[in-house]
């Protein structure tokens, strides 16, 4: 969806210059669109929160830090606000 906005967004801004894009300008404006954003957009491999939460949770569990980390504070608390902040925070290495 993302190369659709983008192509309407610049043709619009084209259109409002005044000049009419010719159909190898629109084809040209398409293609770099899309290029833009499959170089930039989410390629599926970045980590959803809820599999961050599902991580985090695991990873204390595995060091024994579950269900309060060692200085009291609750490893649910801090798992979501690692997660909060990037969802890659309990990524494997």
């Amino acid at each position: 969806m993302a190369p659709v906005r983008c192509f309407v967004a610049a043709l619009w801004l084209w259109m409002c210059s005044g000049a009419m894009p010719s159909p190898v300008m629109v084809l040209f404006l398409a293609l770099i669109c899309g290029a833009v954003s499959a170089c930039s957009g989410d390629d599926g491999s970045r980590t959803s929160y809820a599999t961050c939460v599902t991580r985090g949770g695991d990873y204390y569990r595995t060091i024994g830090s579950y269900p309060h980390l060692s200085d009291g504070r609750s490893a649910d608390a801090v798992v979501q606000e690692r997660c909060g902040r990037t969802t890659g925070a309990f990524d494997p290495l």
